[in-house]
C-alpha cells in the first residue's frame, strides 16, 4: 500500500504544479469572464442562437425503419438544456423501441474552430458513439449533419427539421439515402 502512495503523490504533486502554472498564466480579466478576443472561440458565439429552440421537454414519436414497409412505432421523452456555459445543448432520452427500454444522451453544439454544427449521441441500443458535423440552413430551418456510420458501415446523414417553436423532427439516413429512423418531437406542455 505504501508503494502505491509513494508513486501517486509525485503524480498528484505534478498535477498541482501544472494547475498553479496554468492558472498563473490566465489573466485576471479572463478569470473574471472577460477576454480580449484571442480566446473568442472558447465562448458561445452567434451561431449558438440556432440551438435555443431545442431547449425544453419534448414528447417523442419514434418510427424505426428496418426494411419493412411498416415502421416499428414507439414513444419516449427528451429533455434538453444548456450545459457547459451555453456551449452545448445536453439531451437525455427515455423511451422504448418495441418492448425494449432505451436510454440515450447527446450533445448538440456549434464548433467555432471548424465552423460547423456538431452532434454526438450514445444510447443503450449500441456501444457506438455517433458524431456528426454539418450546417444549418436558416431559410429551410434545417440542420444537415454527416458522420461515419457504425463500424463497417458507410457514412450516415442526420437532418433536424424545425417545424415551429413547438415541434421538430430528427431523421437518420443510411449512406444509400434510405431512412432508418425518424423521430417527431412535440414540446411537452
Amino acid at each position: 500500500m505504501k508503494a502505491r502512495t509513494a508513486v501517486a503523490l509525485p503524480c498528484f504533486g505534478a498535477l498541482i504544479a501544472l494547475s498553479v502554472m496554468l492558472n498563473s498564466s490566465i489573466s485576471a480579466d479572463d478569470r473574471a469572464g472577460r477576454h480580449d478576443g484571442t480566446s473568442e472561440i472558447s465562448f458561445p458565439g452567434p451561431d449558438h442562437r440556432h440551438l435555443e429552440g431545442f431547449i425544453g421537454a419534448w414528447d417523442a414519436n419514434v418510427m424505426l425503419y428496418d426494411g419493412q414497409q411498416t415502421p416499428i412505432r414507439s414513444s419516449g421523452t427528451l429533455t434538453s438544456r444548456w450545459t457547459l456555459g451555453g456551449r452545448f445543448v445536453s439531451q437525455q432520452f427515455e423511451g422504448t423501441i418495441g418492448t425494449s427500454l432505451v436510454h440515450g444522451m447527446g450533445l448538440l453544439g456549434f464548433d467555432r474552430v471548424s465552423q460547423q454544427f456538431v452532434s454526438s449521441w450514445a444510447d443503450t441500443t449500441s456501444t457506438s458513439l455517433q458524431v456528426c458535423y454539418g450546417t444549418f440552413s436558416e431559410g429551410k430551418q434545417k440542420f444537415s449533419l454527416r458522420g461515419p456510420g457504425q463500424v463497417g458501415q458507410a457514412q450516415s446523414m442526420v437532418e433536424l427539421q424545425i417545424h415551429g417553436k413547438d415541434s421538430y423532427s430528427y431523421s437518420l439516413y443510411r449512406a444509400n439515402g434510405e431512412k432508418s429512423l425518424e423521430i417527431g418531437f412535440t414540446r411537452h406542455p
